[in-house]
């Protein structure tokens, strides 16, 4: 199986098997894509999540219930998940060459799988931790308000 991922900050770069690309990275040959945002950590070593969904054309993370939350005009129909815009991991082919062209563009997972007409299968969050951007420090706040 041939897979390439894109590096970040968490990437286990002693994975076996795994073609590590950057994330601005073109015309990479590979069965499968698997693209983790900066902020992404993968759990798994990504053969898991591929080896019994190979005839999936893209996987991708839940990550409202519905797209219309967050943009009510949406054209779907109501209920149509919003997906997570940080990783989503593809099967070559056409549908990987149009989604990558308009992912280029736009990085709107959710609208990329409607326009092209084929819902992705869903993991599990558990797959993954997002984690916050590099630069940013949680505010701590003692005691209660």
């Amino acid at each position: 199986m041939n897979i390439a991922i894109t590096k970040n900050r968490f990437s286990v770069l002693s994975w076996p098997n795994i073609n590590w690309i950057e994330p601005t990275a073109v015309d990479v040959e590979c069965e499968f894509l698997v693209y983790c945002g900066p902020n992404v950590e993968l759990l798994f070593h990504p053969e898991l999540l591929i080896k019994f969904r190979q005839n999936e054309f893209c996987g991708v993370l839940r990550e409202d219930e519905s797209i219309h939350t967050k943009r009510p005009a949406f054209p779907a129909p109501l209920g149509y998940p919003k997906w997570y815009d940080g990783f989503f991991v593809l099967r070559f082919g056409k549908y990987a060459v149009e989604f990558l062209d308009l992912w280029r563009q736009t990085q709107d997972v959710s609208a990329i799988a409607w326009s092209l007409g084929v819902q992705p299968i869903q993991y599990p969050g558990e797959v993954l931790k997002v984690h916050c951007d590099e630069g940013d420090r949680a505010k701590i706040v003692w005691g209660m308000e």
